[in-house]
């Protein structure tokens, strides 16, 4: 996530003795995968409470990406500051893998992801 002259990668991880129940989503991907260079998203879960969840990102097919990240209100994502709907993330050289924080508001659909190169 480009921030003033930063650049930041999003991770949270937190749990304590975890279920994941049938609640949980199937993964989802998102991208301009369409032939020359294209890049994916994929979502996968991650640890999961009674009012927010974990979601993995992971991008194939070139080093160089935005991943533009869409919360369905009236969820947010806890791990910035201030909570937003929208999320865009660039590689910081860490790899191609982030995690974000999904707090629900009583929604638990997934937030819907894109990703293309650049």
């Amino acid at each position: 996530m480009n921030m003033g002259q930063f650049n930041y990668m999003i991770l949270a991880t937190e749990g304590y003795q975890l279920t994941l129940g049938d609640t949980t989503p199937p993964p989802t991907t998102g991208g301009d995968g369409a032939g020359g260079g294209g890049c994916t998203a994929t979502l996968s879960a991650g640890q999961q409470w009674s009012d927010r969840y974990n979601l993995n990102v992971a991008i194939s097919g070139t080093n160089t990406w935005t991943v533009t990240m869409n919360v369905p209100s009236p969820a947010k994502i806890s791990a910035t500051w201030p909570s937003a709907q929208v999320m865009v993330a660039k590689p910081n050289g860490n790899g191609n893998t982030f995690g974000v924080t999904i707090m629900t508001n009583g929604t638990w659909t997934w937030p819907t992801v894109s990703c293309s190169t650049g």
